[in-house]
């Protein structure tokens, strides 16, 4: 399951009112960040906060973050330029999926 979208999500009363910080203790499954450091809608300090929030409530937590690299994509596995914005991460991700 991916989440796609902002770490700190601006607050809507009756759609959301909670973001992924405010239930980071309750994830129960691996997670792995993959996040380019140039996004303009999710700061690195938020991708930051959101790894140290994870490990320290002793969530299995592995976050990357890509130099020059913008708001990626996801695609489905082997379409062209498969997560081509984020060096490395192909070999990241079949490795997270295989833990069970």
């Amino acid at each position: 399951m991916a989440w796609y979208g902002q770490i700190k999500p601006a607050r809507i009363a009756g759609i959301r009112d909670v973001g992924p910080l405010e239930v980071a203790a309750k994830i129960t499954a691996p997670v792995l960040g993959l996040y380019g450091e140039a996004d303009q809608g999710i700061p690195a300090a938020d991708v930051k906060e959101m790894e140290a929030t994870l490990k320290a409530a002793g969530k299995t937590a592995e976050f990357a973050l890509y130099g020059d690299a913008p708001h990626g994509r996801q695609e489905p596995p082997g379409a062209p330029g498969r997560l081509s914005c984020l060096p490395g991460a192909d070999d990241r991700l079949p490795r997270r999926m295989a833990v069970g």
